[in-house]
């Protein structure tokens, strides 16, 4: 998960980078239980971003992926770095994020959820899918 920023709390909107280009993840294996890392690069994250455009899923929110725990919101912003110098998330207070980080800016319109937010218990965004690339490592 990455952190994200208030654009405006009394708006209840969030922004932040959503994937991060050659970011390491440590995930753990659910069958043997042994830790490896993820990671994606720019040209996956384009495509990630564009097929979950494409199949209208950026709207489907919950907390901790768990379907059980939906979030009413939707996005209303979403882009991808092409000039980390002159990038729009600086206008949100980030330095600069490489080239092809994904971002995206929500509304969340669920009270609870948004308190969570606020008392700082979610903290930013992953993107939930099923994904084959894997880097092992011992």
């Amino acid at each position: 998960a990455s952190q994200f920023a208030f654009a405006s709390h009394d708006q209840q909107i969030v922004v932040g980078p959503m994937m991060i280009p050659d970011k390491k993840i440590l995930r753990m294996d659910e069958v043997t239980g042994e830790p490896y890392e993820v990671f994606f690069s720019e040209e996956t994250i384009r495509a990630i971003a564009a097929g979950m455009m494409k199949d209208k899923l950026l709207d489907k929110l919950n907390i901790e992926h768990d379907p059980g725990k939906p979030v009413e919101g939707f996005m209303m912003s979403t882009w991808l770095v092409e000039d980390p110098t002159m990038d729009t998330s600086r206008a949100y207070g980030f330095k600069a994020f490489p080239k092809g980080t994904w971002f995206g800016m929500y509304k969340i319109t669920d009270k609870l959820a948004w308190n969570k937010v606020k008392l700082g218990l979610v903290k930013g965004f992953s993107i939930e899918g099923y994904f084959a690339d894997k880097l092992i490592k011992s």
